[in-house]
Order: structure tokens, then C-alpha cells, then sequence
């Protein structure tokens, strides 16, 4: 019952509990005779909001050199630490406008690719949709829970990293038996 909780107020009951430490204390009663049948007992418990993956690379504004095939490896650092069986959904868009910034963005585009793991790691291989040369692509990792150990309020942003972007250089092949001479 609220009028019971002490600590925080009605507006918080039924929230996620603020990162810290709790005392939880409970006493057993008869639910017929309403009489005391245990004495209260107590526990100590430290919550806490675990942080969203960081990205590493591709590193933030970095130009990729496309190949012959295309083969980009995708590695992000996991910053959880009381969350356990953490699973991680990567996305992939076309910034439709190479100008504005990634973070609006990437949220006014669709995703071109969108996939979930339990690594830390994607490689971006020739199975995936082909990305295209001179075009400028954005990325994000979201990192949750899988069912049965808890949801996504146990990550700040809903696990979500931020937002990068690299750009996908075209091939731009040095000129070849190139004759001059100098005047």
C-alpha cells in the first residue's frame, strides 16, 4: 500500500527506482486474523542504471575507402555492468542529407539494415545491402536485456549508443601513363 512506502512519493510508486541504495524491510501477517506472524526483516540492496554500449569504429566522421567488395567491421565497448544476457540491435541508414548533422538524421531516415547480436562486433560483409560509393551513412547500437532478466529500463536512453557517421568514399583510381611535358 502507499500509505506503507516511505522514502518516495506516489508519483515515483510504479517508476524504475532512482540509481542508489534501498532498504527493504517486510512483515508477515495473517491475512484472516490480520495479526502479526513474523517480525519485520530487512535488506539492503544498490541499484543501477547501466550505460549504453560506446562506439569505436567506425570512428566518428571517418571516410571508409570502398573496395571491390565491400568488408566493414563494426566494434562498439560494452558498458554494462549488473545487466546479464545483454543483446545488442545494430542499425544502419543513408543520411538522405550528407549536411545535417548525423543525430536528426538518422531519425528521419529508414533503416537500410538493421540486425541483432550477442557480440560486441558486426562485420558489414558483401551479404548485406550494398552501400554506396560517395554516400554518407549513419550508425547506432542499442543494448537490452533479453526476456526473463529484465527490459530496457535497466539502461540509461534505453540502451541506446549514439550516433555516428563515416562516409563511403568512392574509388577515385590515380590517372595512369599520363604524358606531359614541361614548358
Amino acid at each position: 500500500k502507499i500509505q506503507n512506502l516511505q522514502g518516495i512519493s506516489p508519483a515515483q510508486y510504479g517508476k524504475p527506482l532512482p540509481q542508489g541504495m534501498y532498504k527493504f524491510c517486510a512483515e508477515l501477517y495473517d491475512f484472516y486474523s490480520r495479526e502479526k506472524i513474523a517480525q519485520k526483516s530487512c535488506a539492503m540492496g544498490y541499484f543501477m542504471v547501466n550505460s549504453p554500449p560506446q562506439l569505436n569504429l567506425p570512428a566518428n566522421h571517418e571516410s571508409i575507402d570502398s573496395k571491390s567488395f565491400q568488408n566493414i567491421f563494426f566494434t562498439w565497448t560494452p558498458r554494462h555492468i549488473s545487466a546479464g544476457n545483454v543483446e545488442y540491435e545494430f542499425t544502419l541508414v543513408e543520411l538522405l542529407d550528407p549536411i545535417m548533422p548525423a543525430g536528426s538524421g538518422f531519425f528521419v531516415s529508414k533503416p537500410l539494415y538493421q540486425t541483432t547480436t550477442f557480440s560486441p562486433t558486426f562485420l558489414y560483409g558483401p551479404a548485406e545491402p550494398l552501400l554506396l560509393p560517395g554516400k554518407k551513412y549513419a550508425w547506432r547500437v542499442q543494448a537490452r536485456t533479453t526476456s526473463g532478466f529484465g527490459d530496457g529500463a535497466s539502461f540509461e536512453n534505453d540502451g541506446y549508443s549514439e550516433i555516428y557517421d563515416f562516409t563511403f568514399k568512392g574509388d577515385c583510381d590515380k590517372p595512369q601513363f599520363v604524358l606531359a611535358e614541361p614548358k
